[in-house]
């Protein structure tokens, strides 16, 4: 009986992948675009990469350029950070709580997401956009007013001042 139970409430992960491939289909005088492909829970995204690759230098197996010379490493190289930018992007995503998908993962990858900021970024950009224009002496406010560890401090006062108010209602 309770053995369903858990087993439901694991079922909260989720897939990714990057995969590279080029469409040899489309290659102009053996020469083709570079793409890679995002797949979270099944649902793909396609980015091209701008990188053109000659269709017999590909391995696709590998997802990678055959060879060993100073343009295959590059380009390898320059693969390996991508897919490591992604995997971060992805991570990041997770972090911030969001539910990544593809198309999610190719927009912070590309920058074209908008991030979301916690309290503490707001305390953060407040506390360097301002430190220069605020006297503390003039304020008579402690130092650490605008920070995240003042409202730590006073997390107690202010659970006593809410359960005291809707007590009053």
């Amino acid at each position: 009986m309770f053995n369903n139970l858990t087993t439901t409430a694991m079922r909260a992960s989720t897939t990714f992948s990057v995969l590279f491939w080029i469409y040899a289909k489309r290659a102009k005088s053996n020469q083709t675009n570079i793409y890679v492909r995002i797949t979270v829970n099944g649902k793909k995204s396609n980015i091209s990469l701008k990188q053109i690759v000659d269709v017999n230098a590909w391995d696709a197996k590998n997802q990678k350029m055959k060879g060993s010379g100073a343009a295959s490493r590059k380009l390898n190289l320059e693969l390996a950070k991508i897919k490591s930018d992604l995997h971060r992007c992805y991570q990041d995503l997770k972090q911030e709580l969001r539910l990544p998908s593809a198309e999610l993962v190719k927009a912070r990858y590309l920058g074209e997401d908008k991030r979301i900021y916690t309290l503490r970024d707001i305390f953060e950009y407040h506390n360097q956009t301002m430190a220069h224009k605020l006297q503390w002496v003039n304020l008579k406010l402690p130092k650490n007013m605008f920070s995240f560890t003042f409202l730590k401090s006073i997390k107690p006062l202010i659970c006593i001042f809410k359960t005291w108010t809707t007590n009053l209602l």
